[in-house]
């Protein structure tokens, strides 16, 4: 497995993780608490809460009973009172995960597939600059992709990439809330054309949206779906959501460290300016 594999996961390993909220990669973890829970009335899961140990946020993962195991390792439970509850704080526990062997070893199996809903479900918190109704969309097609409901991921993502669209070609004409249609796009791939003309600079994350036909056709219907894979889905997601970080985060970052560097510089220019006068008043004493 390389880096780029380990930077899409949530678990690394049984120490190392990716946290979902700070976004610090390979970040070390502790396992608070362990509790089971019913999942129907014949059938068992585990809930497992993570807190980062760097932002001390904590993140919940439910997997599935019979092929997760754990065991205490050290540490002391206390209980806190939180506005939603009692909760249990710093409890440790090893974790680890049963292979096709029966064989128990957090290193050779993928933890991420064995956990079947996060929460955060999102792999890194998006952006808040990022508009709501995208970051929900974003977060239903992982989920419905998790739950190898491809059909309801492709749905998720066809609305999220017209929202996007639409978006963005209603800036490009200098308008708000225009139906593509009115905007004179009458087709998906018309509207790919332009959304590359007007950010030509972003064409390699744009271009993985207009190659995956199956979510691009124009009409929508059963058939439609008939040539959607996971890992189609899985290469729309990961552009897409490069895709917003690139339109509605990093300029925004890019414009806060212009403005800090040009603070600095206001800064500097004030203690050289009264560092000049301080000089020239020093001067004027000598000569009285």
């Amino acid at each position: 497995m390389n880096n780029s594999d380990l930077n899409n996961k949530y678990f690394i390993d049984d120490k190392a993780f990716n946290c979902p909220f700070c976004g610090l990669r390979n970040a070390t973890y502790t396992i608070l608490a362990i509790l089971e829970h019913d999942i129907s009335t014949t059938k068992k899961g585990k809930i497992i809460f993570v807190k980062c140990n760097r932002c001390k946020k904590i993140s919940v993962h439910f997997a599935p009973y019979d092929v997760l195991t754990s065991e205490w390792k050290t540490g002391k439970i206390g209980i806190y009172m939180t506005e939603l509850g009692w909760g249990v704080l710093d409890a440790s526990y090893d974790i680890s995960f049963h292979n096709s062997k029966n064989e128990v070893s957090p290193f050779d199996v993928d933890l991420d597939s064995k956990i079947y809903h996060s929460i955060p479900s999102s792999f890194f918190t998006m952006d808040d600059r990022i508009p709501k109704k995208m970051r929900q969309l974003v977060d239903e097609a992982q989920e419905c992709k998790k739950a190898n409901l491809k059909t309801g991921a492709s749905a998720c993502l066809r609305k999220l990439i017209y929202t996007l669209l639409s978006d963005q070609l209603n800036k490009k004409a200098g308008k708000e809330n225009v139906s593509l249609k009115d905007l004179g796009y009458e087709h998906y791939s018309d509207c790919i054309k332009a959304f590359k003309e007007y950010c030509p600079d972003l064409t390699v994350f744009i271009e993985p949206l207009e190659d995956i036909t199956g979510i691009t056709s124009d009409q929508v219907h059963e058939n439609s779906w008939d040539e959607i894979s996971s890992k189609d889905i899985e290469i729309c997601l990961v552009s897409i959501k490069d895709l917003l970080d690139e339109l509605y985060v990093q300029p925004a970052l890019l414009k806060e460290r212009r403005e800090a560097i040009l603070k600095l510089k206001e800064e500097a220019l004030h203690k050289q300016k009264a560092s000049t006068k301080q000089g020239q008043n020093h001067t004027i004493e000598k000569k009285g």
